[in-house]
């Protein structure tokens, strides 16, 4: 977005430069696809932070920075003269980033962690799986997404705290501290599990119904929560137009959040229409109804 970001660089090049693939196969750190795919438009330095001399370019870099990110280990920078605290005292201004697994304070500070272990804990794991039952329970192991993806979530939760910060400094003139744990980014990061457990005290399985084949051949996703709430009076609409209404007039079935037994019976009454209907009819219509299919 036109900034102009330097990566600070131990001795020897970040542990990044090491991981494959590598360009043309040959394994050197100035060839990494990885390295290249994260760190395209960056300057790098390259600075020993256990000698003095690398902590004065520090500084001196930090005097007319905007934001500094790091990700080392809690206490780590501080150790080394480096905190937000002393960086800061050089430059007020300063938004200062740290991303860690578990945050900067709490008991779980000095804990390491890895993306599988962020996936487990923070349920994308338990939240990926397939085919879950409106019950709770599961058919399937839990399944880890590919690729680092509990860090693409900090970073993005990072990305989005320090522009906020930045937006504040234009009208304050105020730096901030910034604490970015993995594990709670991933934690809030569950679509809308979380919230359903937290506001309607109830598990929140998936949606009404998986992918589902139509008359047509075709593949539809019908998909709403487990509380039919301002979609129950559309989606019977459309089942009552091709008479597949059923008992789901009942008023039980309009409440906030439905028992796993009605949302079953929600669901098997869906998917029973979706196989009966040619695709395009049905998409059009449960899209004038605002429906998420």
């Amino acid at each position: 977005l036109g900034a102009d970001v330097i990566k600070v660089e131990p001795p020897g090049g970040s542990p990044s430069r090491r991981i494959g693939p590598f360009f043309q196969d040959q394994v050197d750190p100035e060839r990494s696809l990885f390295f290249w795919h994260y760190n395209t438009g960056k300057r790098s330095l390259v600075a020993d932070l256990d000698d003095p001399e690398g902590v004065r370019c520090v500084h001196e870099l930090v005097r007319h920075a905007d934001v500094l990110l790091e990700s080392r280990a809690p206490g780590y920078l501080g150790l080394r003269g480096l905190g937000a605290a002393q960086l800061r005292a050089l430059n007020p201004a300063l938004i200062y980033a740290s991303i860690s697994p578990f945050g900067q304070t709490g008991p779980w500070r000095d804990y390491r962690a890895c993306d599988l272990v962020h996936l487990a804990l923070g349920g994308q794991m338990e939240h990926t799986r397939y085919e879950a039952r409106f019950d709770g329970s599961q058919d399937t192991p839990p399944i880890a997404p590919q690729m680092w993806q509990a860090y693409h979530i900090a970073g993005d939760h990072a990305a989005l705290a320090i522009l906020a910060a930045l937006l504040h400094r234009m009208g304050s003139g105020e730096g901030q501290q910034l604490d970015v744990s993995i594990h709670r980014t991933c934690a809030v990061t569950t679509e809308i599990d979380v919230p359903t457990w937290i506001y309607n005290k109830a598990p929140f399985p998936g949606f009404y119904v998986p992918y589902t084949p139509t008359r047509d051949g075709r593949w539809l996703l019908g998909g709403m929560g487990m509380s039919m709430g301002s979609s129950s009076a559309a989606l019977l609409d459309l089942l009552r137009k091709y008479g597949w209404e059923h008992d789901l007039g009942d008023p039980a079935y309009a409440a906030t959040a439905l028992q796993p037994a009605q949302a079953e019976h929600v669901a098997d009454i869906t998917r029973r229409f979706i196989g009966a209907a040619g695709l395009e009819q049905l998409w059009h219509e449960a899209q004038q109804r605002g429906l998420m299919w």
